[in-house]
């Protein structure tokens, strides 16, 4: 399949401790490494020890990496400062020629595993095939525990079935209407590689909003439809925070 696996890291772990490992470990488990054209990794350096460990884990699991040499800030201390980061992080990613030659990638932050009641590849392979019959699609979820928990407000629950296994958030998904928070997706990389120039071009937009609500709306300009996210069947797989 056409399709990159993209994990973000960074030196710094989470909360104490690192989850990378676990994190890729787990995905292996439940879908072979070869199902993927390549398999990548960015780590934000801030301890080059720390870095160098990274990159040979990395490495002994089949991951390549890219590593960028900056300060961490966690979002609760300095969003803003958090949110640019990250975005030059992801831009560069999608940058990457061997990265943006493939027309999907599987976009995966370091603290999330997947829990699944069907066979990923499958899920993988439905989800692929889906996007690649609708355009105006950009992205399949794998929505995060919490929206799956049956206590979320009513305007969480503004949801339509699309086809097979998989949904639309509606336009009263939530209150900002359909989302793209950076969890666990499928994206189509084109359409992320667009919409993360835009925000280069004008950073400045990171010191007023936050940075999915940012993602969101401009992902939405590679869309003619107003409902361009889609998720896979949530009682089937959702994705689990670990860090």
């Amino acid at each position: 399949m056409d399709i990159n696996l993209v994990l973000f890291s960074t030196t710094q772990g989470h909360k104490g401790r690192d989850t990378y490992q676990e994190t890729a470990s787990s995905l292996f488990s439940k879908i072979d490494r070869s199902f993927f054209k390549g398999a990548f990794a960015h780590i934000k350096n801030t301890d080059q020890k720390k870095c160098d460990e990274m990159v040979a884990n990395y490495s002994d699991m089949g991951i390549r990496t890219f590593v960028s040499n900056g300060q961490l800030v966690h979002h609760s201390q300095n969003h803003a400062f958090w949110s640019k980061e990250y975005y030059k992080d992801v831009f560069r990613m999608v940058s990457e020629s061997v990265i943006r030659k493939e027309k999907y990638f599987f976009w995966l932050e370091d603290d999330w595993v997947l829990r699944n009641k069907k066979d990923l590849r499958e899920i993988f392979e439905e989800s692929l095939n889906f996007l690649e019959d609708d355009p105006d699609t950009i992205c399949v979820r794998f929505l995060s525990e919490s929206e799956v928990t049956d206590d979320r407000p009513d305007w969480f629950k503004d949801i339509f079935h699309e086809k097979g296994e998989i949904f639309k958030q509606g336009l009263k998904f939530t209150k900002w209407g359909p989302v793209h928070p950076f969890g666990p997706s499928i994206l189509k990389t084109e359409q992320v590689f667009g919409a993360w120039n835009l925000v280069m071009r004008n950073m400045h937009i990171l010191d007023y909003e936050h940075c999915e609500l940012v993602a969101t709306q401009i992902l939405k300009q590679f869309s003619t439809s107003t409902t361009p996210f889609a998720f896979y069947n949530k009682d089937l797989i959702y994705s689990h925070h670990i860090g």
